[in-house]
């Protein structure tokens, strides 16, 4: 019964496909742990391979050791790759103003997407289930949160799968005991200090008994109807996409006259998309309060004035525009290179295959033949001599000051110049994945030309073959 609601929940919101690759977060607590039985039964009918995360966050000492040991022995019995990391996410805490939960929460998920960067995965799938979700609807509310709160957590974000949304935890732990499957059990879920937890075993149980014994069907139907008035209100946004003026790497540029007549709700989530697209972050929040402190400086006649944003924006006011723009850190302006998104890279497996800026980066190694070099095809295929690649190799955008000695050439040029000189379109540039290796030596500009570094000669013993694919459907990174 369960497994069968469980395969109607990955084709209904359309999680996975046939063939993908899955990070799992284990935990090793009953959520997780089930579903990771659930995708071992799914496993050979949609031809899924994944791995497991555990991120130990140096908090409950020998039980929490015990939990990263139970996660390391559940992958090992079932030849499952295991990433496991400890951190002291008290220090963590401490040092940048957090609670212990936000800074856990920030700490899990900056650990996953290094994981799946790396390791080629396409999503990250959680355990989050419905009674995840009531918690988080009402601690949305408790903090005054707008119609993203409401919507709770939703079964697809970016690159984060939640295909237990839809399954109370009286139906995962229905199916683990009947099965005698082992689990772990973190006793920081019953310590009240924590918020999620009081509204768990206190406010929950409170609404139930006084006010409404469905309550959590009550709020997943109001999560769902969020769901829906956002997804209205995105198409009014995109429609208001055309009115950049300009769209730069680190910029958006909105024409004051026609952004103003925006409703006030549209008019916010147009400038907070603005910021999200900067940033390459679906999760960044722009907040009501510098929202409406900005909405008092567009109503004022003076020429030009700036508000300071988390992440280092500026928001802009000139008499004709409103510009959100990204301002360098010292280490970027030291450098020359732009930071703003972390783990903007990925690492490419050899042989095997990753995603990367709507392409599929597939390799292979052979022994080296002169047929291999007949007939290639320099935009979508590359050749290198094996031995000389510094693994691991990583694919990335460019950046700024990256310099590049193209095949051919005596020397390295900047890789600003050499792209000017092969006439690639200056609104494609920043476009272009380019391949380093572990140094950051780049050693192919994707599609474009490898580098004279790793070129195959007379003494070649083995070549590594890169084929190039775009994928149909846009990839989002």
């Amino acid at each position: 019964m369960i497994l069968q609601k469980f395969k109607k929940g990955l084709a209904d919101d359309q999680l996975v496909r046939f063939g993908d690759r899955i990070l799992l977060a284990l935990s090793g607590g009953a959520d997780s742990v089930c579903l990771f039985h659930l995708f071992l039964q799914t496993q050979k009918e949609l031809n899924l391979s994944f791995a497991v995360a555990h991120l130990h966050h140096g908090i409950r000492g020998r039980s929490a050791d015990r939990d990263a040991d139970f996660v390391k022995l559940l992958a090992k019995n079932y030849e499952i790759s295991c990433y496991i990391r400890k951190i002291q996410i008290p220090k963590i805490a401490h040092k940048r103003g957090l609670s212990l939960e936000a800074a856990g929460r920030e700490q899990r998920y900056i650990f996953f997407e290094k994981c799946r960067r790396e390791g080629g995965y396409d999503w990250i799938a959680t355990g989050h289930h419905a009674d995840d979700q009531t918690e988080t609807v009402l601690m949305h509310l408790l903090k005054g949160s707008g119609l993203d709160g409401l919507r709770g957590m939703i079964p697809k974000q970016g690159k984060i799968v939640r295909p237990l949304l839809g399954f109370p935890k009286h139906e995962l732990l229905d199916y683990l005991n009947k099965r005698r499957i082992p689990f772990c059990t973190d006793e920081t879920n019953l310590d009240n200090q924590f918020l999620r937890n009081r509204i768990r075993h206190k406010l929950v149980p409170f609404l139930k008994r006084e006010f409404n014994p469905r309550i959590e069907e009550s709020l997943w139907r109001l999560s769902q109807i969020a769901r829906e008035v956002h997804g209205f209100l995105q198409l009014h946004i995109n429609k208001a996409v055309k009115y950049f003026s300009n769209n730069k790497k680190y910029e958006r540029k909105f024409d004051l006259k026609e952004i103003i007549n925006y409703p006030q709700l549209i008019f916010y989530y147009i400038l907070r998309d603005a910021c999200r697209q900067i940033l390459r972050r679906d999760d960044y929040f722009l907040t009501y309060h510098h929202f409406h402190k900005f909405l008092g400086l567009v109503r004022q006649k003076g020429p030009r004035y700036q508000l300071k944003l988390p992440g280092r924006l500026i928001l802009e006011k000139s008499r004709e525009a409103i510009k959100i723009f990204a301002v360098a850190s010292s280490k970027e302006k030291r450098t020359g290179k732009r930071f703003l998104t972390p783990f903007l890279k990925r690492r490419i497996p050899l042989p095997g295959e990753t995603k990367f800026g709507g392409y599929i980066f597939r390799s292979v190694i052979k022994d080296f033949s002169k047929k291999l070099c007949l007939k290639r095809e320099p935009s979508r295929e590359a050749i290198f001599d094996y031995d000389k690649l510094e693994q691991p190799l990583y694919v990335r955008f460019r950046y700024a000051g990256d310099r590049f000695w193209p095949l051919g050439m005596p020397q390295s040029i900047k890789l600003k110049d050499f792209l000017i000189n092969a006439k690639i379109d200056p609104t494609l540039r920043d476009q272009i994945p380019v391949v380093t290796d572990r140094k950051g030596t780049l050693i192919w500009v994707a599609g474009v030309r490898i580098s004279q570094r790793t070129k195959v000669e007379k003494d070649t013993k083995r070549v590594a073959l890169f084929n190039l694919q775009p994928i149909k459907k846009t990839s989002d990174f």
